[in-house]
């Protein structure tokens, strides 16, 4: 006899209330099984609970899922791919800089040999 309980239906108690539902011939006043909702003046037969609803809600977190774990998959595949263009590019949007020099813009792009480092940084 579960009439004058009212129990918490939700969608993580869907198994019980779809057996209250199947099961209606065996229980005692099947028709005075009431839902307890979060609005304690609001109740409902718990043979009105729309467990399809709950069906949907579990289907579209997943599809959600599935889908932002793609999108984190290909946008690491191509940070990793293009990880030379996209440093080679901020390296070359923030300017060179040693570690002891302060941040400068430069007008020029000058290449040379790690041997000839001083005789640039100082003379050139």
């Amino acid at each position: 006899d579960l009439s004058s309980n009212p129990i918490y239906c939700s969608c993580s108690q869907t198994d019980f209330i779809l057996w209250i539902i199947q099961n209606q011939n065996i229980l005692k006043q099947p028709e005075n099984i009431f839902c307890k909702t979060f609005s304690q003046s609001l109740y409902f037969r718990a043979t009105d609970f729309d467990i399809d609803s709950c069906v949907h809600k579990k289907r579209l977190a997943i599809v959600l899922s599935v889908f932002f774990l793609t999108v984190v998959v290909i946008l690491s595949f191509l940070v990793y791919r293009f990880q030379f263009y996209l440093l080679y590019c901020c390296i070359l949007l923030r300017g060179y800089r040693s570690p002891g020099q302060q941040e400068c813009s430069y007008d020029a792009f000058v290449i040379f040999s790690s041997y000839d480092e001083v005789w640039v940084m100082n003379e050139l």
